[in-house]
Formats: structure tokens, sequence, C-alpha cells
């Protein structure tokens, strides 16, 4: 992808991540753009929290392997139905090549299996597979850290689902060692997580950031 030197460059459907001293951090999908300015949508509560000339420190992650960072200034609002936010454009966006995370505090109930990776139809499928249960203590839309009262070995590939928001989602992770956190501490990395439910984590992440 070709780096970007001003938001004049963003493309419709874009999604910033972007934050507001005073509420937290919030999701907006850009809309339209021109020579002006642009516009862009976010959940009612996080558009009704701004006024004209606001500051907000914004996040565009590019391919999810790298991340621009830059301030928005906010020109004005439609807080009615739409819920739009217009800004003017940035000419400074600073160029990261590693994506930033959210990674937020946590204590939700995890049922997973071990599986093999040779063998993961057949895992997926057995109606034989015995489910255990870990506590995930911190979570970003990449990976967590759960607690469990058992074993697991570095490398192992585990199957799981966690429900967060009223909504349950399955997770697919390779296991791996966090030096000196101590006993019965993982860290699991997930694998191929549809956007969907990646974006959903991050929902959930953010209202956990809510000031």
């Amino acid at each position: 992808m070709k780096k970007i030197s001003s938001t004049k460059e963003l493309h419709e459907s874009e999604v910033l991540r972007v934050y507001k001293k005073g509420f937290g951090y919030a999701v907006l999908r850009v809309i339209h753009i021109n020579d002006d300015f642009f516009s862009a949508r976010g959940d009612e509560i996080f558009i009704t929290s701004l006024k004209k000339n606001d500051r907000l420190e914004a996040y565009l992650w590019s391919e999810k392997l790298s991340t621009y960072e830059f301030e928005l200034e906010v020109l004005g609002t439609i807080d009615d139905d739409l819920h739009v936010v217009f800004f003017k454009h940035t000419e400074k966006l600073r160029f990261c090549r590693e994506r930033k995370c959210l990674i937020a505090d946590v204590n939700i109930p995890l049922s997973f299996f071990p599986f093999d990776i040779s063998n993961s139809q057949k895992s997926f499928s057995s109606t034989a597979v015995r489910k255990t249960w870990g506590t995930i203590v911190r979570i970003s839309d990449r990976e967590a850290v759960i607690l469990y009262d058992g074993n697991i070995q570095e490398g192992q590939y585990v199957k799981g689902r966690l429900k967060i928001l009223d909504e349950e989602i399955d997770i697919v992770a390779k296991v791996e060692c966090i030096p000196e956190a101590g006993e019965n501490i993982y860290m699991m990395k997930f694998i191929g997580m549809p956007e969907r439910e990646r974006e959903k984590i991050l929902e959930f992440v953010f209202t956990t950031y809510r000031e």
C-alpha cells in the first residue's frame, strides 16, 4: 500500500480509531472526502460529545501491519439520525511500521480445548472433545492473556468461545509463553479472526476506555 501524507488521501469506508480527552476512544467510518474537509460517521454517544474546534488523536491502521497517527480538528457535527462529524484536513501524519492496539484489563470466562493443527478438522467436528475453562484477564483484537489452572504447551493451538457485549465469539489461537509471568498465565495469539469479530472485540475494548 502506498504511503499517504494527508487525510485528503483517505478513502471512503476506511475506519479511524479516535481518542477524545474526557470521553475516551471511539470508532469512526469515513463517508465523504473533498479538497476542503472530510466527514465520518460514528456512534451517537460520541458524536454528541463533540463540538467545533475539538481536537482528537486519530489512528489509521494500514493493512493491519502499520499505523498512521495524526491530529484532527472538528469543524462541526450532524447529531440527528446520521451521527456525522466533519473534520479539517490534516497534512501531518506520522507513520509507524507497527500496528498499535489497545489492551483492556478484563475478567471474561473462556471455554476452550486444545487441538492438533495437523488434524484440526477431526478435532473441530468431534462431539467427544472435552472443553475446559479459563479466565481472560487482558484482551485486544489480536491476543488475550488467560489465567488457567492447568498446563498448556507453548506452540499449542486452541479453539475457544467467549462472550462480550451479549454476543458469543469463537476464537482460534496459538499459545505463547509470557516470560516471568508466573504459573498458569498464558498468551493466546488469535489466528484467522473474521473482521466482524475483530471489530466486536475492539468495540468492547473501547468501552473500557470511556473516561
